[in-house]
């Protein structure tokens, strides 16, 4: 309900302006939320995502995916029932299911919660590379388009929203 009513007082600035925040009018005062109030509330890393990251989907035949699941997209329902199942002997593959179980279920996907994309399974492969990834910088561009469209998709909240005047 908090963010329904900050997006209904969400001031609209003009396309250029619009990039990386979003404004919000809470009385005689102006609210912003963008990437350094993410960063300061989230605490995650707010580096530069990988170009292309989201474009990789060829999993090689050693990997998780290929060892527990055939080379299928799992949902992540039936990849936490994996996890479940593990012994104390899959340590690392459990490590991994275990990230790939919290991106999912913590951060989003951005592409639905139903199955985990090719490139999740491709990074969690090296370790160094995931926790090394910008998972700031990309959950805050998940959260921040989300803000900005899926209201408008689903609510008509335009009669609500203030036009900007001296931001």
């Amino acid at each position: 309900m908090l963010i329904y009513n900050l997006l209904k007082r969400e001031i609209i600035l003009p396309k250029s302006q619009k990039a990386d925040k979003i404004w919000f009018g809470l009385g005689k005062d102006q609210a912003r939320f963008g990437r350094e109030e993410f960063c300061l509330c989230s605490g995650l890393n707010m580096g530069t995502l990988p170009e292309g990251f989201q474009e990789k989907n060829e999993v090689g035949e050693e990997s998780i995916v290929s060892r527990y699941f055939e080379d299928k997209r799992p949902t992540v329902e039936f990849l936490e029932e994996t996890y479940n199942e593990l012994t104390g002997a899959d340590g690392d593959d459990a490590l991994k299911m275990a990230y790939l179980l919290m991106v999912a279920q913590f951060f989003g996907t951005g592409e639905g919660l139903t199955s985990v994309p090719a490139w999740l399974w491709l990074l969690v492969e090296d370790e160094k590379a995931f926790t090394s990834f910008s998972w700031g910088t990309y959950v805050f561009d998940v959260t921040l388009y989300w803000l900005k469209n899926a209201a408008e998709k689903h609510i008509n909240m335009t009669c609500c929203k203030i036009p900007a005047t001296s931001i």
